[in-house]
């Protein structure tokens, strides 16, 4: 399936007249509450409590990075529909212009609500979960509801604390190796290793508030490990809170050094890796670990190739239903072998040729809810599965056999990778 890629939106408006939040929909909302937030979501909606918990571990970061709260007197409002017609009519019945309701979510200020629709992957929908959250709580902290910061700055922090990781439990933010459907930070990396990337021209808005630029300037600012560019960008931050003018924007937080933080700021992006390439969705991650869901068949492999003759995926599979299994000799979604674990614990290895199956070898494998698993291709074309110190299967899969990505699949169903170790 195609990526389908649509931003969150930052819109401002003055103070309007809000209807009932039931008028919104043609259903009435499940109504959650936590300490900070109240949720408002639309039917279906079953992680109800998981976004509570995630709403509440941000809070908590966005307070320890703005050092205040939101100044408002209850507590702050989410609505969350399931799909985009019920976000359009939500958002007009709030009365947000269709115009301004052409993202997947938007906080908008003349209401003070975050709102937002589910997306097509559960990472993306967090995602915009927590940038639009971000805005809130940034221009209810620190800026009186007021647009008195450039965009690339308020874009570039949304989406630094939109890029995560979740195990349920533990938010971390800032996140670069990301499990998706879109591009962004490859493309930036890209960016940085071709020396394309700009510090300076994002700061002087020369490149508007396009979020991937704008992001990277926040990574770099936040992750680089120089000292004295987080000093100078914290302290320009505060006064971007304010409103407060001065000396151009990127002489504060650049200094007198700009062609060296130039430089500085596309290594920082050349050096950064992600690991993974969604080929078929639909998959999620919980703190390190992929989790691939799919009626059909759910794709996912490295961007990099294995090295030829040392090719190798290992990973304990827990499925909920359905096949899982490891892939390896990946160099199209027509060209690929698959070590598929059926239920019952029956091992297979499958080549992908043409748009069909072909199976190569068969074997009982270990049963049970979880296995660990490692499929090896070597440099003869030998295809080996082995558990441990035990070969499972082991087969002649041809010349080059191995040559390309190495990955991991759901047939039918939903299972879990932990510890997954790639060469």
């Amino acid at each position: 399936m195609a990526p389908m890629r649509l931003p969150g939106a930052l819109l401002l408006l003055g103070p309007c007249l809000l209807p009932p939040a039931s008028a919104s929909a043609a259903a009435d909302p499940v109504v959650l509450e936590s300490e900070h937030y109240r949720l408002l979501a639309w039917p279906p909606f079953a992680e109800g409590e998981e976004y509570l918990r995630l709403s509440e571990a941000l809070y908590g970061l966005l307070k320890g990075h703005f050092g205040t709260e939101p100044k408002v007197g209850g507590k702050l409002e989410v609505l969350f529909w399931p799909d985009r017609d019920g976000f359009l009519a939500g958002g007009k019945a709030d009365g947000i212009p269709e115009g301004s309701l052409q993202a997947g979510g938007i906080y908008w200020t003349g209401t003070r609500r975050a709102c937002f629709w589910r997306q097509p992957s559960a990472s993306f929908t967090r995602h915009l979960f927590l940038h639009e959250l971000t805005h809130q709580f940034h221009y209810l902290a620190v800026m009186d509801n007021r647009a008195r910061c450039p965009g690339w700055y308020a874009e570039g922090l949304a989406e630094y604390f939109g890029y995560h990781s979740w195990d349920g439990a533990t938010l971390v933010p800032g996140a670069s190796d990301v499990l998706g459907l879109e591009e962004d930070i490859p493309r930036m990396a890209e960016e940085g290793r071709g020396g394309a990337y700009d510090l300076a021209a994002v700061i002087e808005g020369k490149r508007g508030a396009d979020k991937p630029p704008s992001w990277a300037a926040v990574h770099y600012f936040l992750r680089s490990g120089h000292p004295k560019v987080l000093e100078r960008f914290r302290d320009a931050e505060r006064k971007m809170w304010r409103g407060l003018s001065g000396k151009p924007l990127v002489d504060q937080i650049l200094g007198p050094d700009r062609k060296a933080q130039k430089a500085a700021a596309q290594a920082h992006l050349a050096s950064l890796r992600t690991t993974w390439k969604v080929e078929w969705t639909h998959w999620d991650a919980r703190g390190a670990d992929p989790v691939g869901e799919s009626p059909v068949v759910a794709l996912l492999r490295t961007r990099e190739p294995a090295p030829e003759g040392g090719a190798f995926v290992e990973a304990t599979l827990e499925p909920e239903r359905g096949s899982a299994g490891l892939v390896l000799g990946f160099r199209s979604t027509d060209d690929f072998l698959a070590v598929y674990r059926r239920p019952g614990g029956r091992i297979e290895i499958v080549r992908r040729v043409k748009g069909g199956w072909e199976t190569l070898a068969s074997a009982d494998g270990p049963s049970g809810d979880s296995v660990r698993l490692k499929a090896e291709a070597d440099g003869a074309g030998t295809v080996r599965v082995r558990s441990g110190d035990a070969t499972i299967l082991e087969c002649a899969a041809g010349p080059g056999s191995g040559k390309g990505s190495v990955g991991l699949f759901v047939d039918a169903g939903k299972a879990r990778f932990r510890g997954v170790v790639l060469p």
